[in-house]
């Protein structure tokens, strides 16, 4: 991670608390040591030690640890040790637990992204324990049709932990503010440059198809608008039809265009695959995968015959239309000559007609208004469906309905809320005067990230707010999602069991 000629800044402190556990193995439960570690941005803190624990395998801390952010959007990673009762042995490792911290303000409005308005932003709740390697601290994409990409499944289950996770902004801040000030601690996304594997040629073929469904999507979305199916939202593509058309001028028509864009993204999101690939015993594998490495080497003659095929078809059309003009055929020539000049003097005829016409009666922005007025009839219009694509409406409804709670409920819930916050500073203020000395052990660690770089190149000659104005757009750059990073968020989503 690093800035530019820009210090990584503090932005926020994260607080995680009321860590439980729950459904560990026997054999941790009644031999081990159980305690808790969590690391954020290389910062690494944990509980103390709880003895044996329940026949259930249920423990609990009353610590609080707290964490200085420079990364909002970055991981929190739960970890599950048990140390061992007797005998000089190291920890034993049981699970972990990654939460992004974008996943606590994911349901939040775009007005309160913008503003520094909540300023504090809480998930509490269980998460299941995942077989990750112990210095596995980020989820890798399952790929259908690869073996061995996902993770084993563990009949019994690791157990389960519940954390209640706190973020809170500096006063003045916002979401949108912290993660222009410093880039990713991670970066998000890096291409697998030169990468001959099954499992990339996988990914490729995957981003590729993502691509794909998100044009096909487009023309769902025009189905949509064109027949009502939100009038709200068709009313105001109309009067953007009639101002694009009638009254804009050209120097406009950037920021008309743009607001167009904006203005669509935001009422029809486009969902990407919402259900990940996890274990691997859900893989099945591609019978045209080649199997071992024999079988890989005499793919290669195929691969390089088909990309020669390709460039050699490409060349073909290619060398016929210039042959086509270069006399070596006197009739040929001639006969492509001729009709080349008549398609463009029709074409030219057709459009100084249209011109003429509409210099003498109607204008081509009042025709072209016309045109698109019609087609807003929606009695014009057949549904348009595309297999394997959700229509924009089922989107729309299934992200209104998660923002749009029961008011009776969310009143029980927040009663419940604050009973459950009054006996928890009881209890914990009972235990603080119990054992005065207890405490949260941890490992030293700065409380930044990496020394920055000396800025180089053009950077290097602009002055201190260029820059600045430079790095933050670099940095909002730098934490667009690719599909491996979306991918680890829904599998970390996955781990959520319920909330508390």
């Amino acid at each position: 991670a690093q800035a530019g000629d820009l210090s990584r800044t503090m932005v926020a402190t994260l607080n995680v608390s009321g860590l439980e556990v729950r459904g560990l193995r026997k054999d941790v439960a009644a031999g081990y040591h159980v305690y808790v570690c969590a690391s954020v941005e290389g910062r690494l803190l944990s509980t103390t030690r709880v003895g044996r624990l329940s026949d259930c395998g249920c423990g609990a801390w009353s610590e609080v640890l707290s964490f200085k952010l420079t990364d909002v959007a970055a991981d929190l990673v739960l970890s599950v040790y048990g140390k061992q009762v007797r005998g000089p042995f190291p920890d034993h490792y049981v699970g972990k637990v990654i939460v992004p911290l974008s996943r606590l303000y994911k349901d939040a409005s775009p007005l309160s992204l913008l503003y520094n308005s909540p300023t504090e932003f809480t998930l509490d709740s269980w998460f299941r324990l995942y077989p990750l390697a112990e210095t596995q601290l980020h989820f890798e994409p399952a790929v259908q049709g690869v073996p061995d990409t996902g993770l084993d499944r563990v009949d019994e289950g690791l157990g389960e932990i519940r954390a209640r996770i706190e973020l809170c902004l500096l006063d003045g801040t916002s979401v949108l503010l912290c993660t222009a000030l410093n880039p990713p601690f991670k970066p998000i996304g890096e291409f697998e440059a030169a990468a001959v594997s099954d499992r990339h040629m996988k990914l490729a073929a995957i981003r590729i198809r993502a691509i794909v469904d998100a044009l096909l999507s487009v023309s769902l979305v025009m189905d949509s608008i064109l027949r009502w199916e939100r009038p709200a939202v068709t009313v105001v593509c109309l009067l953007w039809h009639t101002y694009f058309c009638l009254f804009a001028y050209t120097w406009q028509w950037p920021f008309i265009l743009s607001f167009g864009f904006v203005f669509l993204h935001f009422c029809f999101p486009y969902e990407p695959d919402p259900s990940p690939l996890i274990w691997n015993e859900d893989i099945d594998r591609d019978p045209n995968l080649p199997k071992n490495i024999a079988e890989k080497l005499r793919r290669v003659p195929e691969i390089m015959g088909a990309l020669q095929s390709g460039a050699n078809r490409a060349a073909f059309y290619t060398e016929r239309f210039l042959n086509a003009f270069n006399w070596t055929d006197p009739a040929i020539s001639v006969a492509c000559s001729i009709s080349l000049l008549f398609a463009s003097a029709v074409a030219s005829g057709l459009i100084g007609l249209v011109q003429l016409v509409c210099y003498l009666t109607v204008p081509f922005h009042v025709i072209a208004f016309c045109v698109g007025l019609v087609a807003f009839c929606p009695f014009l219009h057949v549904p348009v469906a595309i297999p394997g694509l959700k229509r924009p409406t089922d989107v729309v409804a299934k992200r209104d309905a998660a923002n749009m709670p029961d008011s009776n409920e969310e009143e029980g819930e927040k009663e419940e809320e604050v009973k459950d916050e009054e006996e928890a500073k009881a209890v914990e203020k009972a235990q603080v005067e119990d054992d005065p000395n207890q405490r949260a052990a941890h490992l030293s660690s700065p409380d930044v990230g990496p020394e920055p770089e000396a800025p180089v190149g053009l950077v290097a000659n602009l002055s201190r707010f260029q820059r600045s104005l430079v790095m933050i757009c670099v940095n909002i750059l730098r934490r667009i999602p690719d599909s491996k990073e979306i991918s680890h968020r829904r599998v970390a989503e996955t781990q959520e069991v319920s909330p508390w």
